[in-house]
């Protein structure tokens, strides 16, 4: 259903274009409504769909994972690939006017609705939130007033900025040039694991050592009691040779 939205607005956006002026605003508003889609494609599919697709098929209770994350979750993303569609049609039409109530909600409410849905989409197959979406969605509140005020093209190159940018550091992430608060929170816990580990080894290790200290000394006097019975007992013990006779 993603992949269907996309194309659909895609082809919405290339009708509008189609059926106006080219000119230096309408050609950048298209480049721009193309771009948008291509970033909220290149955060679905670029990762996470695959990794949702392997943890599904290795859930315990799939059933309960599908109905959250591939219905529920899914609706606020194919509402907002809409609501975006509805505003880059208004952007390519009119570039240069300033942006209306409604394309204000459909182009900013339409891209969190969309990042909002994902973020709950990851949490349902990995079980962790998505803080990079989070700051995103915030960043896109921040433009609601900066909305009324510029070009419908000033604000699409606003919200297209944010959703590739998040879409670079899913890149970012994904390769291990950078690291995630969570993934660096989990090396910590191993690391601290590992030290555990070490620090309990070398505790047996020096229980180890000191009971086969304590076995070598307890051996070595049990030796000396033996040597020292021998001892008292005046060296050569008594043999019999035959009955009522004794040989010292």
């Amino acid at each position: 259903f993603v992949i269907l939205a996309l194309g659909e607005s895609i082809l919405v956006t290339g009708t509008t274009f189609g059926e106006i002026e080219a000119t230096t605003a309408t050609v950048s508003a298209f480049v721009v409504a193309f771009l948008g889609s291509v970033a909220l494609w290149w955060l679905y599919f670029a990762r996470s769909a695959e990794a949702a697709r392997r943890t599904f098929s290795s859930s315990a209770d799939p059933g309960r994972v599908a109905r959250s994350a591939y219905t529920y979750f899914h609706l606020p993303m194919i509402a907002g690939i809409i609501a975006v569609a509805a505003a880059d049609e208004f952007m390519v039409a009119h570039p240069g006017d300033r942006g209306t109530g409604a394309s204000v909600a459909l182009s900013i409410g339409g891209t969190a609705l969309f990042f909002a849905g994902h973020a709950l989409f990851k949490w349902a197959i990995f079980g962790v939130l998505s803080w990079p979406r989070v700051v995103a969605i915030t960043a896109l509140i921040t433009l609601i007033p900066v909305g009324f005020l510029v070009p419908a093209l000033a604000l699409g190159v606003a919200v297209t900025l944010i959703a590739a940018a998040l879409a670079v550091w899913d890149s970012l992430v994904y390769r291990g040039t950078v690291r995630s608060p969570r993934g660096a929170a989990k090396d910590e816990e191993v690391a601290t694991d590992d030290n555990a580990d070490e620090t309990d080894t070398d505790v047996e290790r020096g229980l180890t050592a000191r009971s086969a200290n304590s076995g070598e000394t307890d051996a070595e006097d049990d030796e000396d009691s033996g040597a020292g019975g021998a001892d008292e007992g005046g060296g050569t013990p008594n043999i019999e040779h035959g009955p009522g006779l004794t040989v010292s």
